[in-house]
């Protein structure tokens, strides 16, 4: 039961009420496991708990989660220095998955989705990869690196979130991924709470 959290895990994380959370597994909206013998006691997977997470706004609680279930931001570059850089920028809030082919890429994408992607165009594979996001839901933030003073013409087809040049600075993609997942988690919690 070490991948499980108790309820009251739960409500420290999320900052929620004990009882709140009850409520939510009761109406069956955050899946949980009763414990034989011992009442009304819970266990809720952390799976189930970051895919309530990312559909619901809660995205402060995914860094207490297991790397193994904690959706990751995920980036596909040519540059493995860039991407290092990038995940030491996210360090601490999101983890970043770096993948380096095109298989690895479509691979992880299913098994984590992702709540962001940063993916460089020109790279084997980017733009299939681009195109089987829409299958996932809820669909990753899509950064779109590309060649200084280039816009690919697909972009607007292709519902890119934030274009950069590949000479940006991994700091500035790191703050657009979190400034958009903050207001995601807004318009997430005010649809939630009924604002």
């Amino acid at each position: 039961m070490k991948d499980y959290l108790t309820t009251g895990q739960v409500a420290k994380l999320m900052g929620l009420s004990q009882r709140g959370i009850c409520c939510l597994c009761d109406d069956g909206r955050l899946p949980a496991t009763k414990v034989p013998g011992r009442g009304h006691d819970r266990r809720i997977h952390q799976a189930d708990l970051a895919e309530f997470c990312v559909r619901h706004g809660y995205l402060r609680v995914l860094p207490a989660l297991s790397r193994a279930f904690a959706p990751a931001v995920m980036s596909y570059t040519s540059s493995l220095q860039w991407g290092k850089r990038f995940a030491a920028e996210l360090e601490g809030r999101l983890a970043v998955t770096m993948v380096l082919t095109s298989y690895e890429l479509g691979w992880e994408c299913c098994r984590q989705r992702p709540l962001a992607l940063v993916l460089e165009l020109g790279l084997s594979g980017s733009a299939e990869a681009v195109k089987h996001l829409y299958h996932l839901d809820p669909r990753p933030i899509l950064v779109l690196l590309v060649p200084d003073d280039c816009r690919p013409a697909q972009a607007d087809t292709l519902r890119i979130d934030h274009i950069a040049s590949q000479s940006c600075d991994p700091a500035l993609i790191a703050d657009a991924i979190l400034q958009r997942l903050a207001i995601t988690k807004i318009q997430a919690n005010g649809a939630t709470h009924g604002t």
